[in-house]
């Protein structure tokens, strides 16, 4: 993927070891262009120059005079400063530093090969590195999903730009920090092991395999919710000494699907259950013992609203689920659809008191509507039955029997309640 063209300038090195070099071939996406000076002050000029270079110099003519020439040059990664030499003792600290390798006279055939094939491979290295980070750079950085490689002591070694924008610091002040920095959290909220995501990692590093985990942490802008995937990281004895995570942010997705199942829990009009969520609720309470189930119905609705127009017929619908919540508010309420209402009650209750209580709410029902002359010819019947002790009965059962329980009552003449009892089975239904 790159392409590398490498400049070897040499100072004081006999023809034969600059030819010798010459011999050695370049590796792969490597080209090599020799330049060969008799002298530093030859080279000097040369050295000036940008570019990726290797300069080979000849301490042994002057060791001082080529340590001076080192010193001078204006520091940079691209140069690569190779000493030829038998004793760099007397070198100072700062001329060792900026050495990239020191070549023992005499030299040899052998030994130049050999100094310049590890040249080649040292050089090669380097370049394959910078390769592969810019690959992972260059992977992870573009992604909206955090990335974050630690070590088994929780430091963080390397993050993404995601990462860096949720925490609101750079890769600088993230690097060699812990969770507990990173995120802002306080240290009771560290020490308690709070949104530090501590047990997932021992997890991932016990089980030696990629996990799943939903994850809440704790940061500057508040709670965020995160879906994490957490890899461990083996050393060369499959031995692990860190692991890598990648989290999607799902804090708004989250948020929206709440938004959503409360939508789909709540009717818009009468801000009651719907028939989805009683369907919820009566899976969560199907091991009730004591249940009772009461079936509303509005009597004459159609007419109403073919009257009045279908805002009358809402009001009304609306008005109902109001008097109802007060009524029932120790209850479940649902309004199944169109005009029709279900009330859940658990624990064990009076049949004759729950059917007393039912007749006082259909008269109060009946009051209501008299009081508006689009309303005054709504009533309402409802259907009641209950858990027997005898035999277990489901929700789905009592739902039922409710219902025909309300059609016993629109038999009636509506505007009144029944309570179930099996011959209700052998009848006919009445018509609503």
């Amino acid at each position: 993927m790159y392409s590398c063209e490498l400049t070897i300038q040499t100072a004081g090195l006999d023809a034969a070891v600059v030819e010798q070099l010459k011999a050695v071939p370049p590796l792969e996406r490597f080209s090599h262009f020799f330049q060969a000076f008799d002298s530093l002050d030859a080279l000097s000029e040369s050295a000036r120059k940008s570019g990726e270079r290797v300069l080979i110099l000849n301490g042994a003519l002057d060791i001082d005079a080529t340590a001076r020439f080192i010193d001078g040059q204006i520091p940079s990664r691209r140069i690569r400063y190779i000493l030829c030499a038998k004793d760099i003792s007397s070198l100072s600290e700062e001329t060792m530093s900026r050495l990239y390798d020191v070549w023992l006279i005499p030299l040899t055939a052998a030994s130049v090969d050999f100094y310049f094939r590890r040249l080649q491979k040292q050089l090669k290295d380097e370049k394959d590195f910078w390769l592969s980070r810019a690959w992972l750079d260059q992977t992870i950085d573009p992604l909206p999903d955090l990335i974050w490689y630690k070590d088994m002591k929780g430091a963080h070694l390397k993050v993404n730009d995601a990462f860096c924008n949720i925490v609101g610091k750079t890769k600088e002040d993230i690097q060699g920090r812990g969770h507990y920095y990173i995120w802002g959290l306080t240290k009771e909220e560290y020490e308690k092991g709070e949104f530090v995501c501590l047990e997932t990692e021992r997890e991932v590093q016990r089980l030696g395999r990629t996990c799943v985990f939903d994850e809440q942490v704790k940061s500057a802008d508040g709670m965020r919710q995160l879906k994490t995937y957490k890899t461990p990281i083996f050393d060369e004895e499959s031995r692990i000494i860190g692991t890598v995570g990648v989290a999607r942010d799902v804090t708004l997705e989250r948020a929206y699907e709440q938004q959503i199942l409360e939508m789909a829990r709540q009717d818009c009009l009468t801000g009651l259950a719907t028939r989805w969520y009683l369907q919820e609720y009566i899976e969560q309470n199907k091991d009730e013992k004591h249940i009772t189930c009461i079936y509303f119905d509005l009597d004459h609705f159609k007419e109403v609203n073919d009257t009045y127009g279908h805002h009358v017929g809402d009001e009304a619908l609306a008005a109902t689920a109001e008097l109802m919540q007060q009524e029932f508010s120790d209850g479940f309420i649902s309004r199944l659809g169109g005009d029709e209402f279900m009330v859940v009650l658990l624990g064990k209750r009076a049949i004759g008191n729950t059917e007393a209580r039912v007749n006082a709410f259909l008269a109060r029902l009946m009051d209501y509507y008299w009081q508006t002359s689009t309303m005054r010819h709504l009533s309402i019947s409802a259907g009641i039955a209950q858990t027997d002790p005898a035999s277990a009965k489901s929700i789905d059962q009592l739902i039922h029997e409710s219902d025909r329980a309300l059609y016993r009552a629109k038999n009636a003449g509506r505007a009144c309640c029944r309570v179930y009892d099996p011959s209700m089975e052998t009848t006919g239904r009445g018509q609503r």
